[in-house]
């Protein structure tokens, strides 16, 4: 892959963040803009569309999580800025995160576990979401559950590639 497809995916992405971050519901039109942009400049726009049917195991994760308040947010549902970083993550992980994908599985869940609550973390530092739990509660139980679940959608994107191998 081109080099600089995989640093305009990540720029893509971590603006998607940030807009996410400091915007939230404000962000959605710019957020859809970014992703567009970085569906139109993948080399593997089929795999990645295949993968976005992933989508529903990411948004069980966060209803699951904001259910059971590990996770709260303003609003009785997830908010779409979560839903639309979800979307532009998932657009990573043919991409600027594809290492991810050639691990064992083992070790990607075991990153998953260590990095991703530190995202939750920093916005909950910032009011962006909260979590009743103490840091290290949530840090536990939340990784796991995302690396669960992460780990999944990796595994259905391997299908997804051979699908897309296959025709």
């Amino acid at each position: 892959m081109i080099m600089w497809r995989l640093a305009t995916n990540f720029i893509l992405f971590q603006s998607c963040w940030w807009a996410a971050f400091f915007w939230q519901n404000d962000a959605l039109p710019m957020m859809a803009a970014l992703i567009v942009m970085m569906l139109a400049l993948s080399d593997k726009r089929k795999q990645d569309i295949l993968l976005l049917a992933s989508l529903p195991i990411a948004l069980l994760l966060e209803t699951s999580a904001a259910q059971f308040a590990l996770l709260q947010f303003e609003g009785a549902w997830i908010p779409w800025w979560l839903v639309l970083l979800w979307v532009s993550l998932l657009l990573t992980i043919n991409h600027s995160l594809r290492f991810i994908t050639r691990l064992p599985l083992w070790q990607c869940f075991v990153l998953c576990w260590v990095c991703a609550p530190f995202s939750y973390l920093g916005a909950a530092r910032f009011d962006v979401l909260s979590t009743p739990l103490p840091w290290w509660q949530f840090y536990l139980v939340y990784g796991l559950l995302w690396a669960s679940a992460f780990t999944v959608i990796i595994v259905i994107n391997r299908l997804a590639g051979r699908v897309e191998d296959n025709t």
